[in-house]
């Protein structure tokens, strides 16, 4: 892993993946669980006042869980 903090190659040690759509979203999560990440509490389903509704998931690399 690199170690200059500028890159977009480092890995977040926690990331709330988000989505309008819940298969945009169950692919999001099952790519960062292959990437080594575990899940962090229960997923969020989220109806706004305009009427949308906002899926979310937390993660966190293991050494941070």
């Amino acid at each position: 892993m690199p170690t200059d903090d500028n890159s977009d190659d480092v890995r977040l040690a926690y990331q709330l993946l988000t989505s309008i759509n819940k298969d945009e979203l169950s692919r999001k999560v099952s790519k960062a669980l292959m990437e080594g990440y575990r899940l962090a509490g229960s997923p969020v389903i989220n109806l706004s006042s305009n009427k949308n509704v906002y899926f979310a998931q937390a993660v966190v690399l293991p050494k941070f869980a």
